[in-house]
């Protein structure tokens, strides 16, 4: 049996102009959470994701010593991977998740100390960073938690506030189309894939998720203004990574 993951990878070059937006809040609950079990979800994505994201984000214009902000970044395993292959460039971490966050600044402490990474928690929508201050920003998985807050418009008002004139925006998420293709079809596995994103939608630890959010973003950033906008489709395979190692990633 074959199982494909998706992540809908979307890049931008943004012309910054304007003033910057702040939008309203949502509040989350974090006491029953278990940000360990979270934190290991995250690592199994970047490591099968991770590096082909990499390469598209080189080939979208990412290079050694640019200013970078990982918007919604969590335990930072991808800002750990933009530290080590761009070593002359500074990483801010902007997350509204506490416990992630603290994970996040024990398993960096040394790039922290170096400063070389910056670990703050604010609002994606209200980050309270300085204008035009980046190159590059990156949100992974973020876009799928705003939707139900109507705080999509605002957090990309937010980014292009931030940017630099003719800085990129690139735009991770995931879409459950492309997480329910099994080859050959095999009923009993797309029914664990509906009770998953079922279960998904009644945990009310997390921010509600939508599940159909990458083919939205296109038009999510036109709409805000982005321009040269392009999409792309990266796949982790289960012939390639393991089926072990795919499924915690759907």
């Amino acid at each position: 049996m074959n199982l494909l993951a998706l992540l809908v990878v979307t890049v931008l070059a943004v012309h910054v102009v304007g003033d910057g937006y702040t939008g309203h809040s949502i509040s989350l609950d974090h006491k029953t959470r278990n940000v360990e079990h979270d934190a290991a979800i995250f690592e199994a994505q970047v490591k099968i994701l991770g590096p082909k994201e990499l390469k598209r984000f080189v080939q979208f214009g990412l290079t050694d010593g640019m200013r970078i902000l990982d918007l919604g970044c969590g335990p930072g395993f991808m800002a750990e991977q933009l530290l080590i292959h761009f070593p002359n460039s500074h990483v801010t971490c902007v997350d509204i998740d506490e416990g992630l966050l603290e994970y996040n600044r024990k398993r960096h402490e040394n790039w922290i100390t170096s400063g070389r990474l910056t670990v703050l928690h604010e609002w994606a929508n209200d980050t309270k960073l300085p204008s035009e201050s980046f190159d590059f920003v990156l949100s992974r998985l973020l876009f799928q938690h705003l939707r139900s807050t109507n705080l999509v418009d605002p957090v990309c008002k937010e980014v292009y506030r931030l940017l630099k004139p003719g800085g990129l925006f690139v735009v991770v998420d995931s879409d459950q189309f492309f997480s329910d293709l099994v080859e050959p079809n095999f009923d009993p596995m797309q029914r664990v894939e509906r009770i998953f994103f079922e279960l998904k939608e009644g945990d009310t630890t997390r921010p509600k998720s939508d599940n159909s959010s990458g083919r939205k973003l296109f038009t999510d950033l036109k709409r805000n203004g982005f321009e040269n906008v392009e999409s792309e489709v990266v796949l982790a395979h289960s012939d390639e990574h393991g089926f072990e190692c795919v499924l915690p990633v759907t």
